[in-house]
């Protein structure tokens, strides 16, 4: 029995297999290494970025708040205006109503000499022509429509004429 051995022989010293062996555990520790650097980065850029959305979608969020706190205040800004144009309309016809009111007066106390030739109404204004016998007419009327005029209108004499045939024509405006 002498020639049996139990134990195993040891595998020659090679050289090149050790350089080899040690050429691959230093290229591993270092991939391991890499590895880790890269993988730090790669989760650090994540968690930047991470929050960079999050406090982008936080600005989203608080300019959508504003946008829609602005869109409330277009819309009840455009219905004050809209009342706005609504009271000036009413205001506007008030105020034609008290033309209309102080030429129904002034048409009212034309005597029998003097006739009222015609009549042009518009929103702002009330234009009419009278005729009138003679001179005395033609300033009674001037003075009792003047005493007729409100605070706020104008009576305004545009023309004066005088023709054989016709006698006083005036035509006047009434703002």
């Amino acid at each position: 029995m002498a020639g049996i051995n139990l134990i195993p022989k040891q595998p020659s010293d090679n050289k090149q297999v050790a350089q080899i062996t040690k050429f691959l555990k230093i290229g591993s520790i270092l991939t391991l290494i890499l590895l880790a650097v890269v993988g730090g980065a790669v989760l650090s850029v994540s968690f930047y970025f991470s929050n960079q959305l999050q406090e982008e979608a936080g600005l989203q969020k608080s300019l959508k708040t504003e946008i829609e706190n602005l869109e409330s205040v277009e819309t009840v800004m455009l219905l004050m205006k809209d009342r706005a144009q609504k009271a000036q309309t009413i205001l506007q016809s008030r105020n034609t109503e008290s033309k209309y009111l102080v030429f129904k007066n002034i048409v009212q106390d034309l005597s029998g000499d003097v006739a009222l030739e015609e009549i042009k109404l518009d929103e702002t204004q009330i234009a009419f022509e009278i005729s009138a016998s003679n001179s005395q007419e033609l300033s009674k009327l001037l003075t009792d429509a003047l005493s007729q005029v409100e605070d706020g209108q104008t009576l305004t004499l545009v023309e004066v004429d005088y023709s054989y045939f016709t006698d006083y024509s005036s035509n006047f405006v009434l703002q």
